[in-house]
């Protein structure tokens, strides 16, 4: 899901074969300048590297680095849809997802379309993936939906989205997946009937949260406190340490 609370701005100017990067912004000094590194300059490199050119990127961070909410993302999705527009490659919703995809490679070391797809699309998105292919489509969330964030000030791995993943069990029993494929079901029906409540009901995960919430200082203190002032569900945002609520 797609929020505004935050956003990154990316500019792109064509070169003649170079790709360089300048970052500035939230934590500028965190952010590799080397395309295989950075997510949008490993779109770039994929994107443009069979057509001569390269392009100079000028990111303005302005979503916080390691903290579940799809800043990596955000910048390869940027470059992507910049690209397509820049070249006017008149490449599909999906097409520019699935070159976006390519840039998480440089983050959590693998294409992934989740985070990408949300920025590109806005509002609640559903990936599929089926071998090379990608699928994507957005609903409109309830007009009266409210999100809550809790942002940890906590160290981080330097690649976080990568530890998260690692920290999964290699098998996952069978109820677990059941118990996950149901409550995905439940969280799309309420977005489509626009029932916060069923949301919510919706946001409990047998597989990533009872492993990534050790990560996460006082995690079920800020969940229950969230449930009893009135959330309708609260899970781990992304990879973490984010807590999202919703209203």
């Amino acid at each position: 899901m797609a929020l505004e609370a935050f956003h990154d701005i990316v500019t792109l100017e064509l070169t003649n074969g170079e790709i360089r990067i300048e970052v500035t912004g939230l934590e500028a000094e965190r952010i590799p300048k080397s395309p295989n590194r950075n997510t949008a300059g490993l779109v770039a490199k994929k994107l443009l590297e069979k057509r001569g050119i390269g392009v100079k990127i000028h990111l303005h961070k302005g979503i916080p680095l390691s903290m579940g909410l799809g800043s990596s993302g955000a910048s390869a999705a940027a470059c992507a849809y910049g690209l397509n527009e820049l070249l006017k490659l008149g490449l599909s919703r999906n097409e520019i997802i699935k070159w976006a995809a390519l840039g998480e490679i440089a983050a959590a070391g693998a294409v992934h379309a989740d985070n990408v797809a949300a920025s590109i699309l806005g509002g609640f998105t559903i990936v599929r993936v089926h071998g090379d292919l990608i699928e994507a489509v957005r609903i409109e969330p309830p007009q009266s939906l409210e999100v809550a964030l809790a942002m940890p000030i906590i160290k981080t791995a330097e690649n976080k989205t990568a530890a998260a993943r690692a920290i999964l069990p290699r098998t996952i029993p069978l109820k677990n997946t059941v118990s996950n494929i149901q409550n995905a079901a439940y969280i799309v029906a309420g977005f489509h009937f626009g029932d916060i409540n069923m949301i919510g009901r919706g946001m409990t995960d047998a597989i990533a949260e009872p492993f990534r919430k050790k990560l996460i200082p006082c995690y079920e203190a800020v969940k229950k406190a969230a449930l009893d002032a009135g959330a309708a569900g609260v899970t781990i945002s992304g990879a973490g340490p984010t807590v999202i609520a919703v209203i």
